[in-house]
């Protein structure tokens, strides 16, 4: 299995409008008498990706990229980026990872992807109701969000974490406090409102609201 933690790339991210959709870099000469819009990915270009995804993400104001897995992970295969917060807790912090969940799971609706997750909360001793959880919205992108809260060595941590789900990719969006929550809020904010989704992403999974 490939197991994977990558120091994320500080790369500029082009404004809130980069997703999987693509776009046109605006150099197109006056004289032109029509454009053409970059073509859109195909709609199952995510399943020829047979590794996790690799991301290009803008650190958060306020954060520092460091070198940090997570203690329980939802599958081997997988690459992970963290951010934490300069003069914070050593338990506050930002980390995005990207999963290939193993062949035959099943992903295909609300409840199969729900499954997986609580399934992972359960083994890393998520105190909350396995009841409470939500559909949302990272960057256009359907999700689910779920909230944590964690007692690892006598520390209260919160958590809220979100899960985008394209066939066998997943990936978690986890932000993490002790006690700088502003801090950690506005750092998840500006990370999510303007999330770099890969390339193939699918855009059946972009919401029409």
């Amino acid at each position: 299995m490939r197991r994977l933690t990558a120091l994320a790339a500080v790369v500029l991210i082009a404004g809130a409008g980069c997703s999987a959709s693509g776009g046109g870099d605006g150099t197109g000469s006056a004289d032109e008498t029509a454009t053409s819009p970059a073509p859109a990915p195909s709609p199952t270009a995510y399943e020829s990706v047979t590794q996790p995804f690799e991301l290009s993400l803008q650190t958060p104001s306020n954060f520092e990229a460091t070198e940090n897995d997570r203690g329980v992970l939802i599958a081997d295969e997988h690459v992970s980026y963290d951010f934490h917060l300069i003069d914070g807790s050593e338990h506050s912090r930002l980390t995005v990872t990207t999963y290939l969940l193993p062949e035959g799971t099943e992903t295909g609706d609300y409840d199969s992807r729900l499954a997986i997750i609580l399934a992972y909360d359960e083994e890393r001793g998520n105190l909350i109701s396995s009841e409470k959880h939500s559909r949302e919205l990272v960057h256009g992108y359907e999700g689910i969000y779920r909230f944590a809260s964690l007692n690892p060595n006598g520390k209260d941590i919160s958590q809220q974490n979100h899960y985008l789900f394209a066939g066998r990719h997943l990936i978690q969006i986890t932000c993490q406090w002790e006690y700088d929550f502003d801090e950690v809020y506005q750092g998840c904010q500006e990370l999510t409102a303007s999330f770099a989704y890969p390339d193939e992403w699918p855009l059946a999974y972009r919401s029409e609201a």
